[in-house]
């Protein structure tokens, strides 16, 4: 009980609510059994690439945002993201640039 908040940045998503089942992390269950008994008011945010399709989801009150690729980017287009965490309040704002949406992710206590 430290008040440290906590954005996991991770290649692999562990949400299959976030990204198709095939690109998920080998042992995303345990990691997500894990954070469900310690992540509650603590992780803000699981941050991954790999499906390169992209996609978003709250799962037990984490945001799992799952970046799309450059690769599937229209040609002369781009896709990449900057982040700025803020901490009043505690929030992760992604600021997308071409395909990758913008997001505004603030820390689910309730």
């Amino acid at each position: 009980q430290t008040g440290d908040i906590v954005v996991i940045f991770c290649h692999y998503p562990i949400s299959s609510k976030a990204a198709r089942t095939r690109h998920l992390l080998g042992n995303s269950d345990h990691v997500l059994e894990i954070l469900q008994l310690y992540g509650d008011g603590i992780v803000l945010a699981w941050i991954a690439g790999h499906d390169h399709l992209g996609g978003y989801a709250i799962q037990n009150k984490i945001h799992h945002v799952t970046l799309p690729a450059m690769l599937e980017s229209s040609p002369n287009s781009t896709a990449f993201a900057q982040f700025t965490f803020d901490l009043n309040p505690v929030s992760l704002q992604i600021h997308g640039f071409g395909s990758v949406q913008s997001r505004f992710l603030a820390l689910i206590k309730e």
